[in-house]
């Protein structure tokens, strides 16, 4: 599922082009800086964001990150049908990027 302002954005870009806005390397460079930012995280920048930031090797399936620090993986941050959540105290930057990766899938479930 695409973020209204992604679609938007693409929207935007189609209609220049159609239009035969002429695209440069600063145009596209600046278009490309949008979409990136605009763009929600993978599972994979997730999972290694929190090995990086707790030391631990963490796995991702289903949308849902667990720490395999032990025997037995254990679920830290999942999504439920009342929202995400969060075992552990986190910093900001990593629960924008937990929050811009479940943005989309909060919906689905």
């Amino acid at each position: 599922m695409m973020s209204k302002e992604l679609e938007a954005l693409e929207n935007i870009k189609d209609i220049l082009i159609s239009y035969n806005f002429a695209f440069d390397k600063y145009t596209a460079d600046n278009f490309n800086l949008i979409e990136q930012a605009l763009t929600p995280p993978t599972e994979q920048e997730v999972c290694d964001k929190l090995s990086e930031y707790f030391v631990d090797k963490y796995i991702c399936e289903d949308n849902k990150f667990f720490n395999y620090g032990g025997n037995e993986p254990e679920p830290v941050i999942y999504n439920t049908n009342y929202g995400v959540v969060i075992k552990y105290g986190l910093p900001p930057h990593l629960i924008t990027m937990i929050g811009r990766f479940y943005e989309g899938k909060v919906q689905d479930v």
